[in-house]
């Protein structure tokens, strides 16, 4: 069942009381946070060429959407964007593309918020909407004093929502246990046996640390968010962007896109003062 057909369907709504006893915390459903976008994305005057849209811009979007489903669950405009769990682009969005996207809130912790985003575009030939993309964003309410505040718990009202909410939970410990493997990956010596024999075989190879793109800036105040800190959709578009120009460098090839992106953390609010420094560098392949 999509997000967006959930609007006709009649299921018993829990209503919320607005008088809470001391220490008891509110109750919200996810239907509550229910939001959407819908635009054509990209440049209008690119429309009908089939260009493709850099991931980076998608990710623009996607992270508004989900921002905006947590800030209705939270009632207020204090979420930052805390991680991105793995984002796959199974079909192709182009500019000048009709975009649709859902998003609510399906898992909540003690401060943290699950949102699902689902993204559809619109078939010109066959005017039918074709599932494009899904993501799970992970956001943190913030108090007046800037420090991380509880938020309403989740009410479930259905079983297709908790389904949602243990996929979710499965989602956020496969997340950290990807973490923890990486570190311990990251910590291994370099085994260049490998590329000796390639060598030998006449194979075309280069070390991790040719292949790298470093990049350093600063953001704008056009890309503060609520919160006067840089929008997490500016900083995953430069990111993108990088990634892109090491893997097109690395494969000598303009036509290389991003097709999958994977557990994207956020450690730190970045500020217009601080000056940022990105590394790019081909892993695998």
């Amino acid at each position: 069942m999509t997000m967006a057909a959930q609007r006709g369907i009649g299921t018993r709504l829990l209503s919320t009381s607005s008088v809470l006893m001391v220490g008891q915390r509110e109750k919200r459903t996810s239907r509550q946070s229910w939001s959407y976008m819908s635009e054509v994305i990209g440049q209008a005057t690119l429309g009908g060429r089939h260009i493709r849209m850099g991931a980076g811009e998608i990710l623009k979007v996607m992270d508004l959407c989900a921002a905006s489903a947590a800030m209705k669950h939270v009632q207020h405009q204090r979420t930052p964007t805390l991680a991105f769990d793995r984002l796959e682009l199974l079909v192709p969005i182009c500019h000048g593309d009709l975009v649709h996207m859902d998003a609510r809130v399906i898992n909540v912790g003690t401060s943290a918020l699950g949102v699902q985003v689902v993204g559809r575009k619109k078939d010109l030939r066959t005017r039918h909407w074709y599932y494009t993309h899904e993501a799970f964003a992970t956001f943190v309410s913030l108090g007046p004093d800037g420090k991380p505040s509880t938020v309403p718990e989740l009410v479930l009202e259905t079983e297709e929502e908790v389904k949602s909410q243990e996929y979710a939970k499965k989602r956020v410990e496969l997340a950290r246990r990807y973490a923890r493997e990486q570190a311990a990956f990251d910590s291994r010596p370099i085994d260049r046996s490998e590329l000796e024999f390639k060598k030998i075989r006449g194979i075309e190879y280069m070390h991790i640390e040719d292949t790298v793109v470093r990049l350093r800036k600063n953001f704008l105040p056009r890309s503060l968010n609520g919160l006067g800190t840089i929008f997490g959709g500016d900083l995953m578009e430069w990111m993108e962007g990088a990634a892109i120009v090491c893997a097109r460098n690395f494969t000598r090839n303009s036509n290389v896109v991003t097709i999958a992106m994977d557990n994207l953390f956020f450690m730190k609010p970045i500020l217009p003062t601080h000056m940022l420094e990105l590394t790019a560098r081909v892993v695998y392949c």
